[in-house]
């Protein structure tokens, strides 16, 4: 169930993701950005990606932060920087630091999905699931557009397009968030079934005939 949950995690962030970097140009474009402007804040996104991934290849190698904390927050910040997007695209600078910003954040999300992905599923199986992740993240990435475009032809109106995009993004977190918490109850059962049975099998050790025969 851990593992499911997770790649319904990664199907909605790849609905969000395709989505968002289908349709920002067009909506920039539209409130009043040039096309150079539109194409430089979504190539301004890729510094961001690339900074984002080796921050978090550095800091999820440290024990007291681990991969979890960055898949399961960063979609929110995104989330929270796609909703305020009207207020970014009024100026240039707000563009390009909107793109920077978005990318900083997504970038890692497919670094931290691989420790995540080795924790849920036995080594032996790790190929296989990376393999049906990936198939669900294709799968987000096909249908997340034209879903977002009946949107827009339904509302008339752009932004309706990024707020579903927001929502697939706190979706991805709460999922996420389930995932991890079952995961780790899971972890917590089976170390205890290993505590009791490392202490009902230490009376035998000690047992007083055994040592009566010993001598």
């Amino acid at each position: 169930m851990s593992f499911l949950l997770l790649s319904f995690s990664f199907f909605c962030y790849s609905m969000s993701i395709s989505t968002w970097y289908l349709y920002l140009p067009e909506f920039l474009y539209k409130n009043g950005a040039s096309l150079q402007d539109s194409s430089l804040a979504v190539s301004v996104s890729g510094i961001g990606s690339m900074i984002s991934r080796i921050l978090v290849g550095f800091s999820a190698n440290d024990t007291s932060i681990g991969s979890a904390i960055f898949y399961n927050c960063l979609p929110t910040f995104v989330a929270t920087l796609t909703l305020f997007l009207p207020l970014f695209s009024l100026s240039s600078i707000g563009r390009i630091m909107f793109g920077f910003l978005t990318g900083l954040y997504t970038g890692g999300q497919l670094i931290s999905l691989l420790p995540i992905l080795l924790d849920t599923v036995d080594v032996k199986l790790f190929a296989a699931g990376m393999g049906i992740t990936s198939l669900s993240y294709g799968i987000g990435t096909l249908i997340g557009p034209p879903i977002a475009g009946l949107m827009y032809e339904q509302s008339g109106q752009y932004f309706t397009v990024f707020i579903f995009s927001a929502a697939m993004l706190f979706l991805t977190t709460a999922t996420g968030f389930c995932s991890t918490l079952l995961r780790r109850s899971t972890d917590s059962c089976e170390r205890g079934r290993e505590s009791d049975i490392t202490s009902t099998e230490a009376p035998s050790e000690a047992d007083p005939l055994a040592d009566f025969v010993s001598c």
